[in-house]
Parts: structure tokens; C-alpha cells; sequence
């Protein structure tokens, strides 16, 4: 290829786009999400979307199946901070109901509107209490809205995959 021509491709993939709108996500830049609200590190935080809940211990987020779920017990710092944070979940029947032999298989956190996880691979420790797990080390290494993935698994029941949406203020 053509120096000439590589400059000229190099153009059109740095002008896409270049209609005077805003990048609907971007890793530094906005990040539009639902609502119209926007999210600027560089300009200030304006907040998350309606649709997130309020953060509260004794959040339940039932599974994709319906089979399983995870209930929040103890949370540090709570609400969720910048960085690292550390849960602890009771995992359940999808009704709510403590189920002693589900496990988490993965877990991290997701940033939706940027595309990107936490970047730090969270630790899974299984406590004495029968289906009560610590996570070490969810990151949330911006303010925004956020989902913590969990991919749970019981001999009993199956597999799921639930989901908690927080929002992180500070």
C-alpha cells in the first residue's frame, strides 16, 4: 500500500463520524445512557439513570432462568465507592430462598455504557454460612452505572447468570 493511500485511509477512519455529534460512548469522552443523561469524567459526573435502583444490603437479583439468585448481605464500602469494593452474597433459589450448594463460577464488574469490566479479576472465597460468598476486589474504576455479572452453578438446580445494577456516585 501507498504511503499516500495509507494516509488517505487513515483520514477517513479518523473523520467518521465527524458530523458535529457526540460519540455516544467513549472510554475518556461522553457517554450518553438512558434518560439523555451524560457522563463526562473530564466535565463532572451528572449521575446515573432512573432505571438503576438505589443501593440497599438486602438487594435480591434474580437469574436470567429464574433458577437461581443472589441476594446482597454485606457490602464494603456501602454504598459501592470508586475502586475496589468487596460483597458478600447469600445465593438462592430464584425466589429467594438460601440454596447451600450453588457456587459462583465468574464474576466481575461491567460498565455498560463504556463497554469494559473492572479490569481486576475479583476473588470468590466460600464461607462457613451454607451459600454465603465473599467477593474481593469488584472494581469500579469509574463513577457511573455499573453491573456486577455473576455466573452461579448448582448440582441441584443448574446454572444461572444473574445481574446487579448499582450506580457509583463517588
Amino acid at each position: 500500500m501507498s504511503a499516500r493511500l495509507a494516509w488517505a485511509l487513515l483520514a477517513c477512519v479518523a473523520c467518521a463520524g465527524c458530523d458535529g455529534s457526540e460519540p455516544s460512548a467513549g472510554p475518556h469522552g461522553a457517554a450518553v445512557v438512558d434518560a439523555g443523561r451524560v457522563e463526562d469524567e473530564d466535565e463532572g459526573f451528572v449521575g446515573c439513570p432512573d432505571s438503576i435502583p438505589t443501593f440497599a444490603l438486602g438487594m435480591h437479583a434474580r437469574g436470567d432462568g429464574g433458577r437461581l439468585g443472589a441476594t446482597l448481605v454485606a457490602a464494603s464500602p456501602a454504598p459501592p465507592l470508586r475502586y475496589l469494593n468487596d460483597w458478600t452474597l447469600t445465593l438462592t433459589l430464584g425466589d429467594g430462598t438460601p440454596l447451600p450448594d450453588a457456587v459462583i463460577t465468574k464474576a466481575r464488574a461491567f460498565m455498560p455504557v463504556h463497554g469494559h469490566d473492572g479490569i481486576v479479576v475479583p476473588t470468590l472465597e466460600m464461607l462457613p454460612e451454607p451459600g454465603r460468598v465473599r467477593i474481593r476486589g469488584l472494581n469500579f474504576n469509574m463513577r457511573g452505572p455499573w453491573q456486577v455479572q455473576l455466573s452461579l452453578s448448582s448440582p441441584s438446580t443448574g446454572d444461572d447468570y444473574v445481574v446487579f445494577y448499582i450506580c457509583v456516585q463517588e
